[in-house]
């Protein structure tokens, strides 16, 4: 049993996953990670601690309904985690939406994703939502057997991932973009063809 209401609907919505914030680890906003070669998954729950990152590049996020209640609701349990010394559980949530959500470029991304819904306001006004909660507050170092932040920040730095979503989503997301790749791929080939044909019987006659 909770402490309080309060406590029993927050544990109900942090019963799962393990997430823990890094405070000296902060990630880049969704759309940074994004072009670094990220890839953002739903989660296998709702709970607001299901957050992980896999080998691959993928990021798991709990999906998240954005209506007219959670920001007092979030801030309710904030206040609550920061006054009773509780855990992290929805702090470290909070801060890490801090992070990724730096613009409504960061809000589209993640909706398109199925991560984030919201059914009041624009993506600019959930953004402001997410970088209000967190402002003046303090995070007391968590625990958790891996640290996600820095994982993400890790497979950031390697310049493969990089190379490789900016050819995706460069010549691979738009299908003319791509027809277009591939038939200045064919001319060169043809052309250089050509031309080896070309010099050959020179240096034959030579």
């Amino acid at each position: 049993m909770g402490l309080h209401h309060l406590d029993m609907y927050r544990k109900d919505v942090t019963v799962k996953g393990d997430y823990s914030y890094d405070p000296y680890s902060s990630v880049r906003p969704a759309t940074e990670l994004y072009q670094a070669g990220v890839r953002f998954v739903r989660s296998g729950s709702d709970g607001l601690k299901d957050i992980s990152f896999e080998d691959n590049g993928i990021l798991r996020l709990p999906f998240f309904k954005v209506d007219n209640n959670t920001e007092p609701l979030l801030l309710n349990y904030l206040a609550y985690e920061q006054i009773l010394n509780a855990d992290n559980a929805v702090t470290s949530y909070a801060f890490l939406m801090d992070n990724l959500v730096n613009s409504a470029k960061d809000v589209t991304l993640l909706r398109e994703k199925g991560i984030i819904k919201g059914w009041v306001g624009s993506d600019d006004d959930i953004a402001c939502l997410f970088n209000r909660l967190t402002k003046a507050m303090t995070f007391a170092n968590g625990t958790a057997n891996v640290n996600v932040n820095e994982r993400l920040n890790k497979y950031c730095n390697k310049r493969w991932p990089k190379w490789r979503a900016n050819f995706i989503q460069t010549y691979l997301s738009n299908p003319w973009v791509f027809i277009s790749l591939v038939g200045a791929s064919i001319l060169l080939i043809l052309t250089v063809t050509q031309t080896v044909y070309t010099i050959l019987p020179y240096y034959k006659k030579s």
